[in-house]
């Protein structure tokens, strides 16, 4: 999703206030995102947060978040 709408990691992770290497794994699903940072994701992406949680096969491109309600 980052990509498609036309972010670097860069970008998006000085968004989020997080690192780079933060937002990877966060991406990749090695670590869990909290509400806060998913729902700054989502409105980054413009899009609902459940689209990200969703396992949409559809998208070109899989998305991996793990969510933890903290």
């Amino acid at each position: 999703m980052r990509k498609q709408r036309g972010f670097t990691r860069e970008q998006a992770a000085r968004y989020l206030g997080i690192s780079q290497k933060q937002l990877a794994r966060y991406e990749k699903g090695r670590e869990k995102i909290s509400t806060d940072i998913l729902e700054r994701l989502a409105r980054l992406y413009g899009c609902d947060y459940k689209y990200l949680l969703d396992d949409n096969e559809s998208s070109s491109e899989q998305i991996v978040l793990t969510y933890s309600p903290h």
